[in-house]
């Protein structure tokens, strides 16, 4: 800027006072510099103030940390968006029944302009339908590879573990009996291999 004004001025052939002009011209734009940081200033305490009053119904104390953090977020973020993160971050620290320091953590989590993220309870059911779907699909990993090992075996070795997994079988479950298995393995082997596969042993 000054070497504009500086080059402006002296290219300027009507100028007759210059160093007194150039002067008044510095001293008019350092006017209006701190009139700006005038305003700027009058307009973080009056948020300030807005926040401090947002704090106090939150219990967490405005301390000069807690000011700064939000003096940096005003910097990235409109008043508005501010407000709207501090009662989010609120909500979900309250919500959570694990947080034991609850003005400590919201400072830091301030602070670091963290979020505390709030999981619903359709989160919880879908993770636990992955967890189920995602162990129902090991299950049946496992019951593929000990099928495969199985029938790898010769006839004798496939009939001792056979006899061994229907005596585990029948010791655990006793509405079961040898006949029964027999007929069913004569009838549908697959139903009859899916009873046994849980006591095979390899």
């Amino acid at each position: 800027y000054l070497k504009e004004l500086y080059k402006a001025l002296k290219e300027n052939s009507q100028v007759k006072n210059f160093p007194g002009l150039f002067s008044k011209k510095l001293e008019k734009e350092e006017r209006q510099i701190n009139s700006i940081k005038q305003k700027n200033a009058n307009i973080e305490l009056e948020e300030l103030d807005y926040f401090e009053n947002l704090f106090k119904e939150f219990n967490v104390n405005f301390t000069k940390a807690n000011q700064n953090s939000i003096l940096r977020l005003r910097q990235k973020m409109s008043k508005e968006e501010v407000e709207s993160y501090l009662k989010e971050l609120y909500k979900a620290l309250k919500e959570n029944s694990q947080v034991k320091n609850f003005p400590g953590l919201f400072s830091k989590k301030l602070e670091k302009g963290e979020r505390q993220l709030i999981r619903t309870n359709e989160e919880n059911v879908v993770e636990e339908i992955a967890a189920g779907a995602e162990k129902e699909v090991e299950i049946k990993e496992d019951k593929i590879d000990i099928m495969e090992k199985f029938n790898s075996l010769d006839e004798y070795d496939r009939l001792k573990v056979e006899e061994k997994a229907i005596n585990e079988l029948l010791k655990i479950d006793k509405k079961i009996d040898i006949e029964m298995l027999m007929i069913l393995k004569n009838n549908n082997i697959n139903i009859y291999m899916e009873i046994i596969l849980p006591y095979i042993c390899l």
